[in-house]
């Protein structure tokens, strides 16, 4: 069988060292991981490792030059750090970025911002539905820029926010879609599927409200909207109006 996906530290990194069972590699201020995916077709797979910095500092995570999510490290302890991404066929270069100086140590010449150990990448369980393969999923016009922490991503919409789904093969396919809503009032949030409502719901202020809606994906272009009739609020000290929030938009298997 072939091994699915193959792992080598590139530019940045420090020799591995190791002890009581476990590998690590101490990265400076920008290191490359070069991740390949040795089957035929895009794969979602789950990256998964310990992360230490001597000092507090902000760390950014990309592949193939997209970002994937910025955290702070703020202590000495390893960490534990799980998230998925989706590999197309071939080398996809994953970099871990730090603007924050290195770490000076006593007797100590090589650039110490961050510590990887333990990194293993493995097939996710999203790859068990192939309807999740072979779509892709892009925002499109109303939607305020990205915001991200460690975990999260999310985007502020005025009061439509609209965005497509491709859907590669030339067969129809249902697949999931999985996002959370919060709002800074009351309103109505209207989610339409290329022109038919599929769900309305009233939201209130409060916790993220988790959703995970089948949908039904014809070939090429699926439009997608959330809509609300309500005008969006400045807040203090922002000067876009905001009405609905949506966070960690994804495709999943259907339910």
């Amino acid at each position: 069988m072939v091994e699915p996906f193959l792992v080598e530290f590139q530019g940045g990194w420090s020799a591995s060292e190791t002890g009581d069972g476990h590998e690590w590699h101490w990265g400076g201020a920008r290191n490359s991981i070069a991740l390949s995916n040795e089957l035929p077709e895009a794969q979602v797979a789950t990256i998964s490792y310990d992360a230490l910095s001597l000092n507090e500092r902000s760390l950014r995570v990309y592949q193939d030059g997209q970002i994937l999510f910025t955290e702070t490290l703020d202590t000495k302890a390893w960490e534990r750090r799980q998230f998925t991404i989706r590999m197309e066929p071939g080398v996809s270069p994953l970099v871990f970025e730090t603007d924050e100086p290195s770490v000076v140590t006593a007797g100590e010449t090589r650039d110490l911002c961050v510590c990887i150990r333990d990194f293993s990448i493995r097939l996710s369980e999203e790859n068990a539905e192939p309807s999740v393969f072979q779509v892709k999923l892009q925002f499109d016009d109303g939607w305020y820029a990205e915001e991200l922490d460690d975990l999260h991503s999310w985007r502020w919409a005025e009061s439509r926010g609209l965005f497509h789904v491709v859907n590669e093969p030339e067969v129809t396919k249902t697949v999931g879609l999985s996002f959370g809503v919060r709002t800074i009032d009351r309103r109505l949030l209207e989610f339409l599927a290329n022109g038919t409502s599929l769900l309305t719901e009233e939201l209130v202020p409060g916790p993220w409200i988790q959703f995970r809606q089948n949908v039904n994906l014809a070939p090429g272009v699926n439009r997608f909207v959330f809509e609300t009739p309500t005008a969006g609020t400045k807040m203090l000290g922002d000067d876009r109006k905001l009405s609905f929030c949506i966070q960690n938009l994804k495709i999943v298997t259907a339910l």
